[in-house]
């Protein structure tokens, strides 16, 4: 595959932009940044199903040999991107705690999975890799993995992949109530599928056709709408050729990067707007508006501050009982076909990650609506405190200031919407040696990093739910009738709930507390750079304005550049 023509188009209006902002005099870092993660940016698209559906196979038929091994044990499994390379080598993120670190290893050494690997990164000479650049595909965990860590690339994943390959086998023949959770998981998180049915070759025709059809049905039913179901043979790497070619990688980067290019447009626009109207005022209205401007500032640090105080106080009851009532009524839903299972010979463990797939499911949903609500809470405060400055915006040509800034920062609670779950390694890097700390932060709330910011109270819950489902079971006497064993079976499951939300609210609310506090501090970032911003460009055409400076020349300029701005919007 050729270098996305979006990427370049995108890249060059982010040239275009940084050269405009240098002609009006305007340090534009978060364009600086925002080019750099461009550049870096990949499409993950994760390949999952349930345990020996098939994927490992799937994707060595792709990469044309085989590399990932297919007796990986449910224990061992762990995610693994696959990248092209001439050189070929493996990188694993080892978890250090607050941070995560890489290692080289060898590719012969990718199956001695140890405990604190996070994923690893398969760099192949392979054309195929070379030619789907910059999708990159995801040898995912099975949907019934036992290991923890592999929740915690459920609630990674969720985030960072923009689109899924589901895989069922056609042993199976069916969707597995795990592996409809999970499509509904991929769904609330606003990304889209492709269905397989693999191991087509070890049935006859109308078996394969009979359970594409069959599979088919269930997950239009849970996607509620149209899909097609394909097998997949012997050569299934073909299916997956076609399948690259068919998802358009085009608007796959569009959709994540163009709604953050346009927001730059905006700001950059609006800045020419302010410096043209400020040029055009007199002095002492300009100087007017700058004291407004900083007593905006003020009133924004008083209101951020108080927030953060009453938020250290703020239980979150509600909240969190929305939470571990979901997790407590998911359980409660499904206990009848749990106890068929301990009933027919499962085992605890595996009982006990059924639950937390059970669990997982409506957790997400819930936690992502307590976020919305929080951040358009947030949000309503601080556009509440910038009302009374209304007319001065409107002076300056920036009468839909707070509106934008206030829908924006409204959504970064909305896990669904992340379009970007983190700027690249190297974009931060490149801003903390060049001192653009502050324009980092600016665009990473520019372009949905700051709704992440509740990603990590699903990941508690996640991570914490097997150290308590898997005290559920004691041992079940056979020499008990059924229907006593049934009970007792039940009668576990259902005394273990009210525990499990108790120390989950446990859990959850430090954590909610703490994720609060900095999304109140990333939307506070977001009005304040903008409102600072403001006063800045004020500032800079007043003092213009007093050195009796060419002003018939700068406003030229700065008419120039609000043609050529929106000329670029034009193109996006």
């Amino acid at each position: 595959m050729s270098s996305l023509k979006t990427k370049e188009l995108y890249t060059s209006i982010v040239d275009e932009m940084i050269k405009i902002a240098s002609n009006i005099e305007y340090p534009n870092e978060k364009a600086e940044i925002l080019k750099k993660t461009i550049k870096d940016y990949e499409l993950l698209i994760p390949v999952v199903g349930e345990f020996s559906a098939g994927k490992s196979t799937f994707l060595n038929s792709f990469i044309g040999r085989k590399v990932l091994s297919v007796a990986v044990t449910p224990e061992t499994a762990v995610a693994t991107e696959l990248r092209y390379s001439s050189e070929e080598y493996a990188e694993v993120l080892i978890d250090k705690g607050e941070s995560l670190d890489s290692k080289r290893i060898p590719i012969a050494d990718i199956s001695k999975v140890q405990k604190d690997w996070r994923c690893i990164r398969l760099y192949l000479n392979s054309e195929n890799l070379k030619k789907i650049e910059p999708l990159v595909m995801v040898d995912m965990p099975g949907f019934d993995s036992p290991r923890d860590d592999h929740n915690r690339a459920i609630a990674s994943y969720l985030n960072r992949g923009v689109h899924y390959v589901v895989l069922t086998s056609v042993d199976s023949g069916t969707v597995t109530a795990s592996m409809k959770r999970q499509i509904q998981d991929i769904q609330n998180m606003g990304r889209t599928c492709s269905f397989f049915v693999s191991k087509a070759n070890l049935r006859n025709e109308e078996d394969v056709k009979d359970v594409c059809a069959e599979v088919q049905e269930q997950v239009e039913d849970i996607l509620g709408e149209s899909v097609e179901v394909k097998p997949l043979y012997k050569d299934a790497g073909a299916e997956l050729k076609k399948l690259v070619d068919s998802i358009d990688p085009e608007k796959l980067f569009s959709k994540v990067f163009k709604d953050a290019l346009l927001q730059l447009i905006d700001e950059l626009n609006s800045t020419v707007m302010t410096k043209i109207a400020a040029l055009k005022s007199d002095r002492e209205k300009n100087k007017s508006a700058i004291r407004d401007m900083q007593d905006a500032l003020d009133k924004l640090l008083r209101k951020r501050d108080r927030m953060i105080a009453e938020a250290k106080n703020n239980h979150f009851e509600d909240d969190i009982d929305s939470i571990t009532s979901a997790a407590g009524n998911a359980i409660n839903s499904e206990i009848d076909r749990l106890v068929d299972m301990a009933m027919h010979g499962s085992s605890s463990e595996v009982i006990s990650q059924e639950m937390n797939s059970i669990v997982r499911s409506a957790v997400i949903p819930a936690v992502n609506t307590v976020a919305k609500n929080i951040t358009e809470k947030i949000s309503s405060n601080f556009q509440m405190e910038l009302q009374e400055y209304q007319k001065t915006f409107n002076l300056f040509d920036n009468p839909e200031l707070v509106a934008k800034v206030g829908s924006a920062t409204a959504h970064l609670g909305d896990m669904a919407k992340v379009a970007i779950n983190g700027i690249s390694t190297a974009a931060k890097t490149a801003a903390s040696k060049t001192g653009l700390n502050a324009a980092y932060k600016a665009i990473a709330g520019a372009i949905g990093i700051a709704s992440n910011v509740f990603a990590p109270v699903v990941e508690i819950v996640l991570l914490f739910l097997p150290e308590i489902l898997g005290l559920l079971f004691g041992s079940i006497s056979k020499k008990k009738q059924e229907q006593e064993q049934r009970q007792n079976i039940r009668n576990q499951i259902l005394n273990t709930i009210p525990r499990m939300k108790r120390d989950l609210r446990s859990k959850i609310e430090p954590e909610l507390q703490k994720q609060n506090e900095a999304a109140i501090n990333a939307i506070s970032e977001q009005f304040n750079e903008r409102v600072k911003d403001l006063a800045d460009n004020i500032q800079k055409a007043n003092e213009t304005l007093e050195n009796n400076a060419d002003v018939v020349e700068k406003m030229q300029k700065l008419e120039s550049a609000k043609v050529e701005l929106n000329q670029l919007k034009d193109k996006v």
